[in-house]
């Protein structure tokens, strides 16, 4: 099962007393939220992606209303009542182009305040594109939807590409002809691919895969259940051996090269590999985290339960001012004075 913990209760933001008011974004009627510490059903049940609508859809520019910002290196957009459903990942082309995803949803900032899309979508898991003209988000019920610059419209993936039942984890790529996609379907791992004309099933690795992130067309990783690392090199996606003990699942992966790649977990330890093939070794820090970004070797984020932001220098993992309990699912930003990291509740923290 993905990470993300679709949720139904709803805790307010303890720390929106530390902050001030601002207009940028904030309430709408996407439905319920909650903190990412307590499990909830399936989402899947209840809102199927492979019931909207087949024709295209405006992106939107719905007015969010007011929100509280909290100052304490990040800044949070929330709502502590009725704000967005749980987000679960987020991506950008720029600072003033960047895209939130999460159940039912799908949120876009412009650079000064955020709108909601009107499309009708079930629940979401991963965002990426090349370009602000060519974006993809996929999720439940084999949903892949692709963003033109105008219009969400779903993709037909194929028979091979979109089992029935498959949930789409993670989407990355190299160039918009060359878009990988990874999930899970009946206890595997299914890897589809996107060469700019049709979907194609890659193949299925033995364990349901969670992210996907690669160095180059021919570097590539994705990451799952069960201490599960692939690579892609060589035309072929290959399980590596186990090299970490970790109790429980990988969540997420990043890199900044392709001989300094991350990924991070449910609870076990984060884990580095160093570009050699025995090399995957853990870092100090452990336990509950979603999400793993950065802009550079000495630059690297993770985000996770309970709110948990921690940060990477190149040397040593620190712990900043936790800015909120709810979880977080999703990190991603321009440069070091810009990341995004998006949870539960309908939580957006930005940085600085």
């Amino acid at each position: 099962m993905r990470a993300v913990w679709w949720a139904w209760s709803v805790p307010f933001l303890t720390a929106c007393n530390l902050g001030y008011l601002t207009e940028n974004a904030g309430r709408t009627d996407a439905g319920e939220h909650g903190d990412g510490a307590q499990p909830a059903p399936d989402a899947g049940s209840d809102a199927d992606a492979g019931t909207m609508d087949s024709g295209s859809m405006d992106s939107g520019a719905t007015d969010t209303g007011a929100v509280d910002v909290v100052d304490a290196g990040w800044s949070s957009w929330t709502d502590g009542s009725s704000s967005f459903a749980d987000l679960a990942a987020v991506w950008g082309s720029s600072s003033g182009d960047v895209w939130a995803v999460g159940f039912n949803t799908i949120l876009h900032w412009d650079g000064t305040a955020w709108s909601v899309s009107p499309a009708s979508v079930g629940p979401l898991n991963a965002v990426w594109g090349s370009s602000r003209t060519d974006v993809w988000a996929v999720g439940e019920d084999g949903a892949i939807l692709h963003y033109d610059g105008t219009l969400w419209s779903p993709t037909d993936a194929g028979a091979a590409a979109m089992e029935h039942g498959t949930t789409w984890n993670g989407v990355w790529g190299s160039a918009s002809n060359d878009v990988w996609v990874v999930g899970e379907a009946d206890g595997g791992g299914p890897i589809a691919h996107w060469d700019g004309t049709g979907w194609s099933l890659s193949t299925t690795l033995d364990a349901g895969l969670q992210s996907v992130w690669g160095a180059s067309s021919s570097a590539i990783w994705t990451v799952g259940t069960s201490n599960t690392i692939a690579t892609y090199a060589g035309g072929s996606w290959q399980r590596q051996p186990d090299q970490v003990s970790v109790p429980d699942d990988f969540t997420s992966v990043w890199g900044s090269s392709a001989q300094s790649v991350w990924a991070v977990s449910q609870d076990g330890p984060i884990v580095l590999f160093d570009g050699t093939s025995s090399a995957w070794g853990p870092a100090t820090m452990t336990g509950g985290f979603n999400g793993v970004w950065g802009s550079g070797a000495a630059d690297v984020w993770a985000v996770g339960y309970g709110g948990a932001v921690i940060h990477y220098d190149g040397s040593s993992w620190s712990q900043p001012v936790s800015v909120t309990t709810n979880g977080l699912n999703g990190v991603w930003g321009t440069g070091p004075d810009d990341v995004w990291a998006v949870g539960n509740g309908g939580t957006i923290l930005h940085h600085p």
